[in-house]
């Protein structure tokens, strides 16, 4: 390792300082908005904006002039706390009567898994009804059709058009 001017320790390959290659696979917020980019299919804008919003675990100097620069989780970690904040956030924020996780998990049952946005047509029972007809309503933007209850088993039909907005 060599030192340069201002006191500081050399660098590893061309432009890499010893600090950030040691980094432990640690990202650059340039760096990991290209990575991030580039494994998603979204642009550097979206990409640093999701980056930003997950958020620094640390400093490093990254020029002569030990300016500093942030050095961002590893992409891997950004979208575990992305993940992590997103559950807590449907676990703990009502729509109506439900939790959007609650209408998650329903809505989940009983769409197409191939494109929700299709219409549904399911039969329920009449205990799950409501949280079936919320979560059509809050993911599809449409106001489904309930059918029944069938007087043998007390079943109902709910119908969307599929997704409105």
């Amino acid at each position: 390792m060599s030192k340069i001017s201002n006191n500081q320790r050399g660098h590893v390959g061309f432009s890499r300082s010893v600090r950030a290659a040691a980094a432990d696979g640690k990202l650059p917020l340039t760096r990991a908005a290209q990575a991030l980019a580039a494994d998603v299919g979204c642009t550097l804008r979206v990409a640093r904006q999701v980056l930003e919003e997950c958020g620094a675990c640390e400093w490093h100097h990254t020029s002569k002039c030990a300016n500093k620069g942030r050095t961002l989780k590893t992409i891997e970690e950004a979208l575990k706390d992305e993940a992590l904040r997103r559950a807590t956030f449907e676990a703990t924020t009502k729509v109506g009567d439900y939790t959007i996780r609650e209408l998650r998990e329903a809505f989940e049952a009983v769409q197409d898994h191939r494109d929700w946005k299709k219409p549904v047509c399911v039969w329920v029972h009449h205990s799950a009804a409501q949280i079936v007809f919320s979560a059509i309503v809050y993911f599809q933007a449409d106001q489904p059709t309930v059918t029944g209850p069938r007087p043998v088993d007390g079943w109902v039909l709910i119908a969307s058009r599929g997704y409105q907005a």
